[in-house]
């Protein structure tokens, strides 16, 4: 039997997001809209380098590399690993999105690799502050509790109402068990107009016409 997430989705309201695009310039608005259009976590978005942009399928990679800066990526013997083993995967991005990701100035790769992150901090390695990045570049936008998760929660929810198979969201979204993807299209549907007019009809349900209840 299925066994849903027991944290309901916190994603974001449509406005909020408008609210946050609205403000936030350069950097910090490229990674609002880069959270909330691919659904990563943040250090698969803080480890992700030049060579993990797919320019002929439009994608990026996450992926295992290498990483010789973070105190538990030198604990994983200098490597960097997905949270899961699901959490390998390809992710489409938009054009425009693509876009400005190869426009990103190449700066120096960090010790031991070849290749240049697309966010490092201002010694050129991973940032391990993106989260307060972008609170920072969205302040004034009025949204309370500004969290990375919930940009995750919103891109999952959105694909969900888009349409997409759940299994590939289940993929794009790196969870391991299809039930975790699940629990989101619950909480979906509980929040549906359809459910809403579902509840209210239990108010008039056994009325006869005409006729006031107790």
């Amino acid at each position: 039997w299925p066994q849903y997430n027991e944290n309901d989705p916190e994603p974001y309201l449509d406005e909020e997001i408008v609210a946050m695009e609205k403000v936030s310039t350069e950097i910090p608005n490229l990674l609002v809209r880069l959270f909330r259009s691919v659904g990563c976590r943040e250090m698969e978005i803080a480890h992700l380098n030049d060579t993990d942009i797919n320019v002929r399928t439009k994608e990026i990679m996450i992926r295992q590399k290498s990483c010789f800066h973070c105190k538990d990526c030198i604990s994983e013997g200098n490597v960097w690993k997905p949270k899961t083993k699901a959490g390998t995967r390809n992710i489409p991005v938009s054009d425009s999105i693509l876009a400005e990701l190869l426009a990103l100035p190449k700066g120096k790769p960090p010790q031991g690799c070849d290749s240049t992150l697309l966010f490092p901090n201002g010694d050129g390695n991973v940032n391990g502050h993106l989260l307060r990045k972008v609170q920072r570049g969205v302040k004034g936008s009025g949204v309370a509790h500004v969290k990375l998760h919930r940009f995750r929660d919103t891109f999952i929810t959105n694909k969900l109402r888009d349409g997409v198979d759940i299994r590939t969201i289940q993929r794009w979204a790196g969870h391991e068990d299809v039930n975790v993807t699940m629990g989101y299209a619950a909480w979906l549907d509980g929040q549906s107009k359809a459910a809403r007019d579902a509840a209210n009809r239990e108010d008039t349900r056994y009325r006869k016409t005409g006729t006031q209840g107790n």
